[in-house]
C-alpha cells in the first residue's frame, strides 16, 4: 500500500480552496478532479484491498476510512463542479479526511 498516495489524498480532499482551483480547473499547470482523488485514495494506492484484508493503521483509524470510503461512494460524481463543491457529502467527506489527518498525526 501507498502511504504516501493516502496522505496526498486525504490533504487534497480535506482542502476545500485546492478543490476549488484544482478541480474546477483554474490552478495552471494542475489536473486534478474529485474523481481522480477518490481513485488516488481507494484504487491506486491500495487502501481499499488493505482495508478488506488486515488492520492498515489502526482499528479507528481503519473504521474512520472505511466511513469515509462509504460517504465517497454517494457522492454523484456526474454533477457539475460548481454543485459538486458545495454537496453536503462533500462536505461530510472533508471533515472526515481533516479527522483522519488527525488521527495519523497524533
Amino acid at each position: 500500500m501507498n502511504v504516501d498516495l493516502v496522505m496526498s489524498s486525504l490533504q487534497e480532499l480535506s482542502d476545500p480552496d485546492f478543490q476549488l482551483r484544482a478541480w474546477s480547473g483554474n490552478e495552471p499547470g494542475v489536473v486534478a478532479s474529485f474523481v481522480e482523488c477518490v481513485e488516488a485514495l481507494l484504487d491506486d494506492s491500495g487502501l481499499s484491498d488493505a482495508l478488506s484484508s488486515s488492520v492498515v493503521f489502526s482499528e479507528e483509524v481503519d473504521r474512520n476510512l472505511r466511513e469515509l470510503e462509504a460517504e465517497l461512494m454517494m457522492i454523484d460524481e456526474s454533477q457539475s463542479i460548481h454543485a459538486l463543491l458545495r454537496d453536503p457529502g462533500l462536505a461530510r467527506a472533508r471533515e472526515m479526511a481533516k479527522t483522519i489527518l488527525g488521527l495519523l498525526a497524533a
